[in-house]
């Protein structure tokens, strides 16, 4: 019996997505997830609010990507542009560590991009999104993140 109702809630649960992400606002979100639109990505005030706010970066990115998975496949095409403002930050961060830098802005920025990526990783559920992130993060990122970490330590 328990397996029929998780097969239900899995079925209800694809079912709603995919109706949501028919929805103006939801392709809007999926097209435009930086801190202009959603103060709680930036690195003002609101980091100093503790972790509840991180936590909300990750739940948020694991939404997120769950709805973009609906309708993905392995359009890499589509996967770099929702990638697109973490490529943008993880640039800044680059250009930050090698320049002078404010320390608390920067462990913020980097802090904030490790709980987004976290949100991502946890909402990829096939082998072929897996490869879509790994494509990304390596090797552009790859070398770029021991360092930013290290940095900041």
């Amino acid at each position: 019996m328990f397996f029929f109702v998780c097969i239900l809630d899995i079925a209800i649960t694809y079912a709603i997505l995919k109706k949501l992400v028919k929805i103006d606002a939801v392709r809007f979100m999926l097209r435009n997830h930086t801190s202009e639109h959603f103060p709680f990505l930036g690195i003002s005030e609101h980091f100093h609010l503790g972790d509840a706010v991180l936590r909300c970066r990750t739940t948020f990115y694991t939404a997120l990507t769950r709805l973009l998975l609906v309708d993905l496949g392995e359009d890499e095409d589509e996967f770099e542009l929702f990638m697109l403002p973490l490529t943008t930050t993880f640039e800044t961060l680059t250009q930050l560590f090698n320049s002078n830098f404010k320390e608390d802005e920067a462990k913020c920025m980097l802090i904030g991009l490790s709980r987004d990526l976290r949100g991502i990783a946890f909402a990829l559920n096939t082998k072929a999104s897996y490869t879509m992130l790994f494509n990304w993060l390596y090797p552009c990122y790859s070398v770029t993140v021991p360092g930013l970490y290290k940095v900041s330590h």
